[in-house]
């Protein structure tokens, strides 16, 4: 269900417009697939490689990934903002100084300002909100993407030829139930698309092949 590797689906033996070899997998990819180091296998809609979960994001785990940014950014940002008010009734009230030793508690802390309760529970709510910043960010960045209907790879390469309109475009990613996935994520969301054919843009101007060229180079000299 989740899998968006190409190792499952039957590929043409001629190459089609669009299409480009893969040296690695031996096989043709489709459009919007790329080949990823770490799983050895190219994957439909390829967007990147997430460390944190271990494998790559592609067309058929996008939009898990996506609903798991926002309940995490959602989460961090939950404890960020009770954290606050904690520390800060610890501190004895909302004041300049309990501002301050927020931001900076391990100064605090060392000049004898706060205690080393106070300086754990302040460390602990600071790495929630750089949590919140660090994963708030990651959530825009990849809507920002949906609502172009870009990966990653596309975004830093400016390949902009499947915009739908916004609307579509979230249909594209998320599938035809978009609202209730992010209600819960295991609802039943077809997707537009099977990975191999999409659909471009009338407006757009003519796709290039100047990106895959250039990401079929860089993956040759890292397997030469």
């Amino acid at each position: 269900m989740t899998d968006s590797s190409t190792q499952k689906i039957i590929l043409p033996v001629l190459l089609k417009p669009m299409w480009h070899f893969c040296p690695v997998c031996q096989a043709n990819a489709p459009p919007r697939a790329y080949h990823c180091d770490k799983c050895n296998c190219c994957l439909l809609k390829r967007d990147h490689h997430c460390t944190f979960a271990g494998c790559c994001i592609g067309l058929k785990n996008f939009r898990y990934f996506l609903v798991f940014l926002f309940y995490l950014s959602l989460g961090c940002f939950y404890a960020t903002v009770f954290n606050m008010y904690f520390i800060w009734d610890c501190l004895g009230g909302f004041s300049l100084f309990s501002v301050i030793a927020h931001i900076v508690p391990f100064v605090f802390w060392l000049s004898g300002y706060l205690c080393f309760q106070v300086f754990i529970y302040t460390m602990l709510s600071m790495l929630a909100l750089v949590g919140f910043l660090f994963v708030g960010n990651l959530f825009v960045f990849h809507v920002q993407n949906m609502l172009r209907n870009q990966t990653t790879f596309e975004k830093n390469t400016g390949l902009c030829i499947y915009d739908l309109g916004w609307k579509q475009n979230i249909v594209e990613c998320l599938g035809e139930n978009y609202i209730r996935v992010f209600v819960c994520p295991l609802c039943v969301s077809p997707l537009p698309s099977d990975g191999i054919s999409f659909v471009a843009h009338l407006n757009a101007p003519p796709p290039t092949l100047q990106p895959l060229k250039v990401a079929r180079n860089n993956l040759r000299q890292r397997h030469s």
